[in-house]
């Protein structure tokens, strides 16, 4: 793995590990704030709840106080007592009895009688000479109403207290009002409690205006006084509105520096609130302090992770780097090994689309081993890198694939350049014999590929490919050698080893047919035979040339096949023929060297014509004119065995090579073909003397029982030039170009029936 690559994994992998740390601390930060809004909300909860229940407690006095004043009021109303001269004892008996401070009775004229901690302090008083409280509360009793007033002074007591009043029935009149005092400590006592929030918070008794009816007893923070209460709280316009509509508020306030939470709950009673005062800044400090711990907490795993993660990959990273001096370091010469390279070019290749792929070879490497021995064949090696390594510029790079073979990125694209800088190489290589007693020379070889505009990609893949192609070239040779890779010629290198890799498979799959091209007589015009040319058609339908795939059979061999199935065609054409009583012509088939020549080549022809029931004298054979350049005793017995079966023999592209007249004489063949390079020769009067030579051959050969055919026939100029020259036939396009047998038959063979 490249060690570039590595770091970028490592960075990314520390990104990761760093983002789970973000994440970490972001979701430490998100449970500090959602545990400190949980404890927010479930201290406002707690707040709620707890002054719920101290105004319940103060409401369930409140009606306990009334409760007892009603019933004295009852027993004074429905017993007529008030009339009574004894009333006075009656009611100092029952101030005795009961906790109020002071009780006293007003009836219809204003005056009254008062007991207080249960002695006649007055009696016969007009209500003129009381507080307004109390006349407040008297007032609102004769009208039938239960009153309890704001918190005042005691007129007899001395004390602060709450005046209560109720009225004093006879039936449905209101005769009197019966008032009590009860003192503020009783109800101070309820608000201390047992301690608000453990202890940290207090109550205050307020009416609607601000006045503070009950102080806290004992209240654990001093720095919030009842000033700066009544200020934070009737201080704010919305909270007053709030308050005159009787709403719970809950406020958050700072004074001094410090926040306090304050709840106002109505009770119900006037317009009295009780208001609760919570030092929110004890409770933070608390709830800090918890946070601190957590924060600290997700801060060591946070740091503990980042040195996990540096730690391993610190230690990866190490491990890495000597894995990648193992997995894209050559351990012979230091530098790149194959796969390495590859990545570097893949790498290079997408920011630059123009360089070249060299690769460098020494000719006969292993006997360099085997002479000098390893240790010399080494230290080769190594110098070879060196010197490539040298001769190589910025952003250039080489590789070691395996034993003598090194590969090379080069920026230049230009050849001459290129060749130059390999050249280059090569010498300062192969100049170096002092190591080898000056009695053996280093020589190299070098292919060269270099980019091409068009599909990028796996360019480099194809490039890899392609300067193989050149190496091998370049390897047929004996000396220093630098050989550019050709697409063209790779086209034809690919194209043969198409063909060589499909032909047995094409052969049996049918994919070579029989095309066949008449022969005409040069008179008439009429056709006389047809030769047989095999055409390639691929399942895709299309064709391959006879030029593409002819030459690599007579290379491989493929021929003899080929020529022995093209037999096979001819002889299933004439059947066909024969079986739609069509007389049939002669069909002339090519036959190479290779198959002539073969043992059993006869056998094999007269099988086929037998398998069909054709007469051997339907089929032409036609040899090449290279042939005779063999021995003509043997090829002659050859041919008069052919004969002797009734298989007649043409000789084919008469011309075309170095056969003599006397060779012609010698030969026992029934047709001569000259070749169409001939009639280009004579056509438009260029040349006479070729003109004169083949006249001369078409009579010769007429002297010798030869017909003759000259193919290449284009133009009625041709046609009647070679009829001038008296030649028997003539085969070319100006007749019909080669066409499937099919239809030939629907458009020579029609008039042939029996």
């Amino acid at each position: 793995m490249d060690e570039r690559l590595i770091r970028r994994r490592w960075i990314r992998t520390m990104a990761v590990v760093c983002g789970i740390a973000l994440l970490v601390l972001a979701a430490g930060g998100f449970a500090v704030w959602f545990l400190s809004r949980s404890m927010n909300t479930v201290t406002e909860e707690q707040i709620e709840m707890e002054t719920a229940e101290y105004g319940r407690r103060l409401k369930k006095q409140v009606a306990s106080d009334f409760q007892i004043l009603y019933t004295v009021a009852s027993v004074i109303g429905d017993g007529g007592l008030a009339e009574r001269t004894d009333f006075p004892q009656i009611l100092q008996g029952a101030s005795q009895e009961n906790d109020f401070l002071t009780l006293s009775y007003f009836d219809q004229d204003g005056s009254n009688i008062v007991t207080s901690r249960g002695e006649i302090v007055a009696q016969k008083e007009t209500v003129e000479f009381v507080q307004a409280e109390t006349e407040n509360v008297v007032e609102r009793g004769f009208q039938g109403l239960p009153t309890i007033s704001n918190r005042v002074k005691g007129l007899y007591s001395q004390e602060m207290v709450f005046m209560y009043g109720v009225p004093v029935r006879q039936g449905d009149d209101v005769i009197g009002v019966l008032t009590s005092s009860s003192q503020v400590s009783v109800f101070q006592e309820i608000l201390n409690g047992e301690g608000i929030q453990g202890g940290i918070g207090w109550f205050h008794l307020m009416d609607g205006d601000g006045n503070l009816l009950i102080h806290a007893g004992t209240k654990p923070d001093e720095d919030l006084s009842d000033d700066s209460l009544y200020e934070a709280v009737f201080g704010d316009e919305k909270t007053v509105e709030k308050i005159q509509n009787g709403e719970q508020v809950l406020l958050h306030k700072y004074r001094g520096g410090k926040e306090y939470r304050i709840l106002l709950m109505p009770l119900g009673i006037n317009d009295w609130y009780l208001t609760c005062v919570s030092p929110a800044w004890i409770q933070s400090h608390q709830m800090n302090m918890l946070m601190y711990v957590l924060g600290a907490m997700f801060c060591i795993m946070v740091i503990l992770i980042l040195f996990l993660a540096f730690f391993g990959g610190s230690t990866a990273s190490r491990n890495n780097r000597d894995l990648v001096q193992l997995a894209f370091y050559d351990s012979l010469t230091g530098t790149h090994n194959f796969v390495h390279f590859r990545q570097l070019a893949e790498e290079a290749s997408r920011e630059d689309k123009q360089f070249a792929i060299v690769s460098l070879n020494i000719h006969q490497f292993k006997f360099i081993n085997e002479i000098f021995g390893k240790e010399q064949g080494d230290d080769l090696l190594r110098y070879v890198a060196r010197q490539i390594g040298r001769a190589l510029g910025p952003d250039e790079f080489f590789c070691r694939e395996n034993a003598d073979s090194f590969y090379l990125f080069l920026r230049d694209t230009d050849r001459e350049l290129v060749r130059r800088r390999i050249e280059g190489i090569m010498s300062s290589i192969t100049g170096r014999t002092d190591n080898y007693n000056g009695n053996y020379r280093i020589q190299m070889y070098s292919g060269v590929v270099i980019s091409e505009d068009g599909e990028r990609d796996r360019m480099v893949e194809r490039m890899l490919n392609h300067v193989m192609f050149a190496l091998a070239k370049a390897r047929t040779t004996h000396q220093n050698t630098v050989w550019f890779f050709d697409s063209e010629l790779h086209k034809d290198e690919i194209m043969e080893n198409y063909v060589e890799t499909h032909m047995d498979q094409a052969l049996k799959d049918g994919e070579f047919q029989m095309f066949l091209q008449p022969k005409v007589t040069l008179t008439t015009r009429r056709v006389i035979g047809a030769e047989a040319l095999v055409r390639w058609r691929r399942p895709d339908g299309s064709f391959l040339r006879p030029s593409v795939f002819i030459p690599v059979f007579e290379r491989n061999g493929f021929c003899s096949k080929l020529d022995l199935y093209m037999i096979e065609q001819a002889c299933a054409q004439l059947r066909a023929w024969m079986d739609a009583g069509i007389t049939p012509v002669p069909i002339s088939v090519n036959q190479s060297r290779l198959v002539f020549y073969e043992n059993d080549y006869i056998e094999h022809l007269l099988a086929i014509t037998s398998a069909y029931r054709v007469s051997p004298r339907l089929i032409m054979l036609e040899i090449l004119e290279s042939i005779s350049m063999d021995s003509l005793d043997e090829l002659n017995k050859k041919i008069d065995l052919l004969k002797q079966k009734g298989f007649r023999i043409a000789m084919d592209d008469f011309g075309s090579g170095y056969s003599s007249l006397n060779t012609l004489g010698n030969l026992r063949i029934d047709e001569l073909k000259l070749d169409q390079g001939f009639l280009r020769e004579v056509s438009g009067g260029k040349n006479e003397r070729s003109e004169i030579i083949m006249g001369q051959i078409a009579i010769l050969a007429r002297k010798l029982s030869i017909a003759t055919v000259v193919e290449g026939v284009e133009t009625q100029e041709n046609h009647l030039l070679i009829q001038r020259m008296g030649c028997d036939y003539g085969q070319g396009y100006y007749y019909s170009p080669p066409i499937e047998a099919e239809k030939f038959t629907r458009q020579y063979m029609k008039d042939r029936k029996a």
